[in-house]
């Protein structure tokens, strides 16, 4: 506390764990600071460790009870309902964690996987309108775009894995609205090579999973995959990768003839990426 201003400097930063808690606990603090009143946050029965649990924490594992998960992903439903910014961006990072299976355990990434890409989940919606309808804010909008399309990522790779993608990607949606957005994407290689890997990520599991998605992707997008791989060489290793298996997996259904047109257009769609970069 300042001697002569009476002003208190809170300085807070987390450091790791959930994005979500930490706000609570950030708004928790500041209301001590300025208020001196403390607002505890309700534990929920559900969440305690009961003693048939403590045998798992010797590995680090603590099996969820039940009802856990669903709450979890009700409270991320209303955080990105939320008339506050911070709060939506703060789901939308919890959301990208949990569906990582290297960040999650692989029943829990699976279980919000499968509920994230069920045909009517709310969550599902707020993604697809980032990486459609391309509503994000002016200020973070790369990252913001960064966020859907690794959730996206996490939740087709995984289901994919698993086998279990094919009967969720039956919708129309993902070849008419997805599949075309997913290719402007990676006309953003030069710029953004991050989220142009990612939407190479999306195709390539789509195009694995969905003999309509790759029957209907035309040599333009092979010309633009295969350009996208040649920037990913020269600058981003991750997008060379990826831009690869879409390739591959698109070929499996494409002519040789197809893929020799394709090698003579990607010199002027590079051009044109240029210039549109200038």
């Amino acid at each position: 506390q300042g001697e002569t201003q009476g002003t208190i400097d809170v300085d807070m930063r987390r450091m790791s764990g959930s994005s979500m808690i930490f706000q609570e606990e950030y708004r928790a603090i500041m209301s001590a600071a300025k208020f001196g009143e403390i607002w505890p946050r309700e534990k929920l029965e559900c969440l305690k460790i009961t003693p048939s649990d403590k045998q798992y924490r010797n590995n680090g594992y603590i099996p969820l009870q039940d009802g856990v998960l669903e709450q979890t992903l009700l409270s991320f439903k209303n955080k990105l309902c939320s008339d506050y910014h911070d709060e939506r961006m703060l789901a939308l990072e919890e959301i990208a964690s949990v569906t990582n299976p290297e960040h999650s355990y692989d029943e829990t990434a699976l279980i919000t996987c499968k509920t994230i890409m069920e045909p009517k989940s709310s969550i599902r919606e707020y993604v697809a309108s980032i990486i459609v309808e391309k509503e994000v804010s002016p200020l973070d909008g790369k990252y913001v775009r960064t966020l859907a399309l690794t959730i996206l990522a996490n939740a087709m790779s995984t289901l994919s894995e698993e086998k279990v993608l094919t009967p969720l990607i039956q919708d129309k949606w993902y070849t008419t609205s997805l599949m075309p957005s997913l290719i402007d994407e990676m006309k953003t290689a030069i710029k953004h090579p991050c989220n142009a890997s990612l939407a190479a990520k999306c195709l390539s599991t789509l195009f694995a999973n969905s003999l309509e998605a790759c029957s209907q992707a035309e040599k333009y997008t092979l010309t633009v995959l295969e350009a996208a791989k040649e920037v990913g060489k020269a600058s981003y290793t991750n997008l060379e990768k990826e831009a690869q298996i879409a390739v591959e997996t698109m070929m499996q259904y494409k002519t040789e003839e197809c893929r020799k047109n394709v090698i003579k257009d990607i010199s002027i769609i590079e051009d044109e990426w240029y210039i549109r970069l200038d």
